[in-house]
């Protein structure tokens, strides 16, 4: 198989051509592609902020810019709108919507050869557009053959909100899931939202971008005022929280949901630990057979399976020569001692 024309650096970066980069740094080439804020594709972000010209969707730069304050000020940070295409020197850099969280694209790349290489990012499926490449550097998320999703996430969706109402009776609820996830969150709870909901300053600031983009999200409350400490202590109400963040368990009436994008087998979207305790999976990420289905759609004749993401590319790249005799193999990270490489 051809795949000279795409790679994976050893840090994350995925290559498409001799000038673009996805998700990672490496010197020498003169753009990189910023497909989501998830930290897993922000490898060696401030590098390329020195070296390159970023590219990304209007949504992505909105919340980059809460955490990277000089993004604003920067001439070589380019936003476009999804679908909107980055055209100079005979490249050709086009976004399209993944799916996968606000703001998060595919990247189609047409070289000045005329090449048409793409990645696909982080991806649900279906998708309204999909991009048409020759070769493709594939997410293996789910490349495991037994990851296949037996419910739909509405199924999930509407058991998330079925917990919310029949919990919120019992006493406060705690909501904690990553970025992507917990901005799910923030639309669902619009349409039911019974009690006040808190957070911090930053969710706050992060609900307000969903909001610009046209997403109805809920009302917040900010946590550290005085009075949203005292309803804490005294009164019903909704926590958020990202995964990994400290949170105090002050009362003993409070329900842990855990918003979950990896928890996908069995029959039901949700688990229940304890009767206080609660797994939700709300993924927007395509399970095996969507994988398979996202390929074909693609029209690539090579692909590259994401090695460094996912521990199940080797599985994944033998299942699509297998059903779709399409040429795919796991990528192979070449290590160096050499810098951004």
């Amino acid at each position: 198989m051809d795949d000279s024309q795409i790679g994976m650096s050893c840090n994350g970066a995925i290559k498409l051509g001799r000038d673009v980069t996805c998700d990672g740094f490496v010197a020498g080439y003169k753009y990189r592609v910023q497909t989501h804020i998830h930290e897993d594709h922000m490898c060696q972000f401030d590098c390329s902020k020195g070296f390159q010209t970023i590219i990304m969707s209007e949504a992505t730069k909105s919340f980059l810019e809460l955490r990277h304050l000089d993004i604003t000020a920067r001439e070589n940070v380019v936003s476009l709108p999804i679908d909107g295409t980055h055209i100079n020197n005979g490249i050709e850099i086009q976004l399209l919507s993944s799916g996968h969280m606000l703001g998060a694209v595919q990247v189609e790349v047409t070289t000045s050869t005329g090449d048409r290489l793409g990645y696909s990012g982080d991806f649900s499926w279906p998708l309204e557009r999909v991009i048409q490449v020759e070769s493709l550097v594939l997410d293996s998320t789910y490349g495991d053959p037994r990851s296949i999703r037996h419910y739909s996430q509405e199924d999930a969706n509407d058991y998330f909100k079925e917990i919310i109402l029949r919990r919120i009776k019992r006493g406060p609820i705690i909501i904690k899931g990553h970025r992507g996830t917990l901005y799910r969150a923030f639309e669902l709870l619009n349409e039911l939202v019974p009690n006040p909901v808190i957070a911090n300053k930053k969710k706050i600031e992060e609900a307000k971008v969903c909001e610009k983009q046209g997403y109805c999200v809920c009302s917040m409350y900010d946590l550290d005022l005085p009075d949203v400490k005292k309803m804490k202590r005294e009164e019903t109400y909704i926590g958020l929280y990202y995964m990994g963040e400290q949170i105090p368990y002050d009362r003993r009436d409070v329900t842990v949901i855990n918003l979950t994008a990896h928890w996908v087998h069995g029959i039901e979207p949700f688990l229940e630990i304890s009767d206080t305790s609660y797994q939700i999976a709300v993924s927007d990420h395509a399970d095996f057979n969507e994988t398979l289905e996202y390929v074909r759609a693609t029209g690539a004749k090579v692909v590259l399976t994401d090695s460094l993401r996912s521990n199940h590319a080797k599985e994944l790249a033998s299942a699509i020569r297998r059903s779709l005799g399409i040429n795919a193999k796991a990528a192979k990270p070449i290590y160096s001692r050499e810098w951004g490489v």
